[in-house]
């Protein structure tokens, strides 16, 4: 984040808007500024969230802790959704590589 003032949680919410990305992750994902469907319901969820308040301390540190839970599950959501995407992406490869290969005359044990 070099370069910039903004904290990690301003810098999700001044990413494209949901519209904006939603026709993106329908349409091209080559952009760097596409998000998957779990990230745009991780920012959401970040702009709506709200901690349940106590007379003394602030908030009430067990609501924290389920919320912080709730959060580390939908990235782990994202993570999962991401490596599905990943492996697709190279198994593609691998097939175009593969019909390269045989379109040469050469095959897998060359």
């Amino acid at each position: 984040m070099v370069g910039t003032d903004k904290k990690p949680i301003q810098l999700l919410a001044s990413k494209p808007s949901a519209e904006a990305n939603e026709q993106a992750l329908n349409s091209d994902r080559s952009g760097a500024e596409t998000l998957n469907r779990e990230e745009l319901e991780i920012i959401k969820w970040l702009k709506e969230v709200r901690f349940r308040k106590q007379l003394f301390g602030g908030v009430n540190e067990q609501d924290v802790w389920k919320k912080i839970e709730k959060l580390n599950e939908m990235y782990e959501a994202a993570l999962k959704a991401e490596r599905i995407r990943y492996d697709v992406l190279l198994e593609q490869q691998n097939k175009v590589s593969d019909n390269s290969n045989l379109s040469k005359g050469r095959t897998a044990d060359d």
